[in-house]
């Protein structure tokens, strides 16, 4: 007969080992993935940016850049087309984003996002944000 103390301590490994994975690893730049420059470009114009009104300039600098491995897309998850084969590319970074203000103001601000890079139906890049990190 299992005692409740037994019980208990199988149900938190079991926790521990569905919760724990390991780290991300870097991978080299896919060859038929997005370019590191492309990535900064689409995520400086899109996510970003300044607003419309103009007069806040932003300056990027960038503390990471990391490729994850590529793998096959799900529509549901990815955002990638439906019922089409597209290949994923995570992509995971970190970024100070300086904010400089019409008054002077300066902010200076940290984000470590993972993004994954696809090609839409009109084979275009595009990204889904995933997740901040």
């Amino acid at each position: 007969m299992r005692t409740i103390p037994n019980v208990l301590c199988g149900l938190l490994l079991a926790t521990f080992a569905l919760a724990w994975t390991p780290a991300a690893k870097a991978v080299d730049p896919p060859v038929d993935g997005p370019v590191e420059t492309t990535v900064k470009a689409m995520l400086e114009k899109g996510m970003w940016a300044p607003p419309q009104q103009g007069g806040t300039k932003h300056a990027y600098t960038y503390a990471s850049f990391k490729y994850g491995t590529p793998r096959k897309g799900n529509y549901r998850t990815d955002g990638t087309p439906a019922n089409t084969d597209t290949t994923v590319y995570p992509v995971r970074l970190e970024v100070e984003i300086t904010r400089t203000f019409t008054d002077g103001t300066v902010k200076k601000e940290t984000k470590k996002q993972t993004y994954n890079f696809f090609k839409d139906g009109f084979s275009e890049w595009t990204y889904r944000f995933m997740s901040n990190d």
